[in-house]
């Protein structure tokens, strides 16, 4: 069997089983059938070349390529990604307990998770529920571990974990204190980099219900200690939060930058006393 041909004639009939003989059907179609022959017999195939009409003969061509197409398609779904290690940053996480006054904001210590999580290349529902749960302690790990002995189907993805722990350890009125904490927030002693960190802390836990982005400006620098670094923003007027973080960096940088120092006067010759290599300067009279 070569390339064009399926096989010789058959004594029954005198058609020559060729594709010059099935001009009909494309090349592609002709491989197809070609292929065919592979996984059925010859006969049936020599059967629909030789009794079958044109129309069934490609029909017959075009449906096995869609089943070629079908199971391609199912492999490629099915196939797992190669995952390179060299991709994989070993990314460590602070440990959550839900208990104390120092303890993680639930929102502040999710992003820190979902960044591990793609840093490691955690592909599967079941590794994600894992690595959180891994890295829970002190009293959400024993209400973690409580909960799947009761039902072990209790987290079955990451997101349903989360969606449990925020009501177990972040009562609805913690956002109120966290709104209280913000609204009353003055700069005080504090460096201009301290005081945005803590504005940037407190908004981040404010999810529920956020407030606008003209109030969030309005208090941050309303809030600032009177002098240039306030009056520089007022004056370049910032739209959100963050261009008025990088604006008050900005004006804190400039109002530590020192004087520069005076630079030396010129001294006209005219005024500078003749000296004749003696002690004193030389009276011009004789």
């Amino acid at each position: 069997m070569n390339d064009t041909s399926m096989s010789h004639a058959s004594p029954a009939t005198s058609i020559s089983l060729e594709h010059a003989s099935f001009a009909h059907l494309s090349l592609i179609e002709w491989e197809v059938l070609h292929r065919l022959t592979v996984v059925s017999e010859a006969g049936a195939i020599k059967a629909l070349l030789t009794a079958s009409t044109e129309d069934q003969q490609r029909l017959a061509a075009q449906e096995l390529m869609a089943r070629e197409l079908a199971d391609l398609r199912q492999r490629v779904a099915t196939s797992t990604p190669t995952k390179n290690k060299s991709d994989i940053v070993k990314l460590d996480i602070s440990a959550y307990s839900g208990e104390g006054d120092g303890h993680f904001h639930l929102n502040r210590w999710f992003c820190e998770v979902d960044i591990a999580v793609e840093a490691w290349k955690l592909s599967t529902e079941l590794a994600r529920s894992r690595f959180l749960l891994s890295k829970l302690t002190g009293k959400a790990k024993e209400w973690a571990l409580g909960k799947l002995v009761a039902d072990a189907s209790c987290f079955p993805t990451m997101v349903t974990m989360k969606a449990d722990l925020r009501p177990a350890f972040e009562p609805p009125q913690d956002e109120n204190v966290q709104r209280s904490a913000f609204l009353s927030l003055k700069q005080g002693q504090m460096p201009m980099l301290e005081y945005i960190q803590k504005v940037r802390h407190l908004i981040s836990c404010i999810t529920t219900r956020p407030m606008n982005m003209a109030t969030e400006v309005h208090v941050f620098v309303s809030d600032m200690n009177a002098g240039y670094q306030r009056f520089y923003l007022t004056r370049k007027n910032p739209l959100t939060l963050e261009k008025a973080f990088t604006t008050a960096s900005q004006a804190s940088d400039i109002s530590r930058s020192p004087a520069p120092e005076p630079e030396p006067a010129l001294m006209e010759i005219d005024v500078i006393p003749h000296y004749d290599g003696r002690r004193g300067a030389t009276s011009t009279a004789s």
